[in-house]
């Protein structure tokens, strides 16, 4: 039978964060590092301003951290935290106080690392401290921000940015550039002494400047905005160009079939620690590029995506227990299958569009509609308001001198002539309006449409399944997308694309379809732990069944 400390080791084992300790000898002295004690459900671990007590990984049950509100002074939850996450190394780290109250929202088992072992931790295996550190600045930026694309029970584990190297590059190129300005100008007073080659001297110095300051601060504002996230669900890309170009690309951690890690050289590699790493998905790949402490990233990759692999978790192993002890007991009734609703439950917390236009609307099933943006609609009614415009402004303008000084049958062809224009330009108008309405996006069930369809002409569908999305990625490729903030939503599919044109709030619709994939997944779990319930029950009742039929044969035979 496996012992307390083996199963503890073979826990730690699982974690991203243990992964570079190779030697069974060396697992076996940092498990025995770790108190391991119960905790009862709504049972307080520590609250908002102790004093730092060590960091406490997640055994079994679940947990959360909450905080106050400092303008209604009600509660908040900042997290919820399962089997094999943990806590504390934001406050045991920096020494300071704990920011959040935790506490069981449910029986628990915790594995404790008190604060003299975590600094035993840190200084003999200094990469777990790469780790603590990535998970404390992730906890912070998380717990001060609100991320509108998170999905319901989606928690961020890594928020990263490209390496600062690239700034020192930057800030290399500019140096260099300003010296060589310099010393042309150093050069001028020295050598020459004509005011006109010293005023050109100074006009390209001048002129070194402020390409060199731009040139940096393009630099700068390009690192801060480029981010990459990696979450329990996803893997998603955040790239801006030009400051206003911004382009999201996510990942489902379920569709990554292999990760690859690249360093350019040696340098980057042993001194430097940064690298590129490729995720592949049957189709597709996405990529989060110079980035630092690459091995460590893709360890904690490897872990989620194995946890999301997982079907039977933690809660479906409870109820499958309970299930057990109905289905033995005779008082078992399957229950309702539930489908989650989570898209709709989500929505309550927005409007139900977007604006009058109802760019985006949710029906009562949990159906989301999108239609292109308003700007759309006003690039395609532009010109028939402009001919109608005219039209309105020639006929008042003009009516009185023409009635003054031209005959009757002009004014009459005039009057038919742009009675007709102005009668078509509103028909154009509203067949563009109609044109525009017409183009619908949705989100219905298991199912992704786009459907196009012209005003008394054809109509075009493309349909594609939710679970064939290999990855999603948002664009909005101009200043005037960034500014009305609308774009495009492009899911790869393998051998063709599916996109959302011009939608508003792509960022919206991305999360909306990366919610509907994990409701899927989810759906898919229940299934299977119903599925996984009903063959139990099969074979307790077979064996009921076997067992009556052999205590009555043996009956038999003794009266024989």
């Amino acid at each position: 039978m496996e012992t307390d400390n083996t199963k503890f080791i073979t826990f730690l084992k699982q974690l991203a964060l243990f992964h570079e300790i190779e030697s069974d000898e060396e697992m076996i002295e940092v498990a025995s590092r770790f108190t391991h004690f119960h905790i009862h459900e709504d049972q307080a671990l520590y609250v908002k301003g102790d004093a730092p007590s060590g960091v406490y990984f997640v055994y079994q049950g679940a947990l959360q951290a909450l905080d106050y509100d400092s303008d209604t002074g009600g509660l908040i939850i900042q997290e919820t935290l399962f089997s094999t996450d943990y806590v504390g190394e934001l406050s045991a780290l920096h020494h300071t106080n704990h920011t959040v109250t935790l506490y069981a929202i449910r029986e628990s088992q915790l594995l404790h690392l008190s604060i003299e072992n975590f600094e035993w931790l840190i200084s003999t295996y200094p990469k777990t401290k790469i780790y603590f550190n990535n998970s404390a600045n992730t906890r912070k930026e998380t717990r001060k921000k609100t991320f509108q694309w998170l999905n319901q029970g989606e928690r961020i584990y890594q928020i990263c940015r490209r390496h600062p190297i690239r700034l020192f590059r930057a800030i290399t190129v500019s140096v260099v550039s300003m010296l060589l300005a310099s010393l042309l100008l150093a050069a001028s007073y020295m050598g020459n002494r004509n005011l006109l080659f010293n005023r050109i001297a100074w006009g390209v110095l001048v002129i070194a400047f402020i390409t060199t300051l731009f040139y940096l601060l393009w630099h700068l504002f390009d690192w801060r905005l480029d981010m990459y996230y990696v979450t329990n669900q996803r893997i998603q890309t955040q790239e801006h160009t030009w400051f206003f170009i911004e382009k999201m690309k996510s990942t489902p951690l379920h569709t990554i079939t292999g990760l690859d890690l690249r360093t350019d050289n040696i340098i980057n590699r042993r001194i430097l620690d940064f690298g590129t790493i490729r995720a592949h998905t049957a189709m597709d790949n996405i990529q989060l590029t110079d980035l630092p402490n690459p091995m460590q990233t893709k360890s904690l990759i490897q872990e989620l995506a194995r946890r999301d692999r997982i079907i039977n978790n933690e809660d479906f192993d409870i109820d499958l227990q309970d299930s057990i002890k109905d289905i033995v007991s005779g008082n078992y009734e399957e229950p309702e299958q539930v489908v989650n609703s989570s898209i709709e439950s989500f929505d309550l917390a927005k409007p139900q569009a977007h604006n009058i236009f109802q760019t985006r609307t949710v029906a009562d099933d949990g159906t989301i509609t999108y239609h292109k943006h308003w700007v759309v609609l006003l690039e395609k009614i532009s010109l028939p308001l402009i001919l109608i415009g005219a039209f309105v402004v020639l006929g008042i303008v003009g009516f009185q001198e023409i009635i003054r000084n031209v005959a009757v049958d002009v004014i009459l062809l005039a009057v038919v002539i742009g009675g007709v224009g102005f009668i078509g330009s509103i028909a154009w108008m509203f067949y563009q309006y109609a044109d525009w309405q017409n183009d619908i996006y949705q989100i219905r069930g298991n199912y992704i449409f786009d459907v196009e369809k012209k005003p008394l002409g054809k109509e075009e569908q493309n349909i594609a399944e939710i679970k064939n999305i290999l990855s999603a990625r948002s664009d909005k490729p101009t200043i005037w997308a960034k500014l009305f903030n609308y774009g495009d939503v492009i899911m790869e599919l393998g051998k063709k694309d599916l996109s959302f044109n011009d939608i508003q709030d792509p960022l919206q619709a991305l999360s909306d379809i990366s919610e509907r994939i994990a409701e899927i997944a989810k759906n898919k779990k229940l299934a299977a732990a119903k599925q996984q319930r009903q063959d139990i029950k099969r074979y307790i009742n077979a064996y009921h069944e076997f067992n009556d039929d052999f205590k009555k044969l043996k009956d038999e035979e003794q009266d024989f």
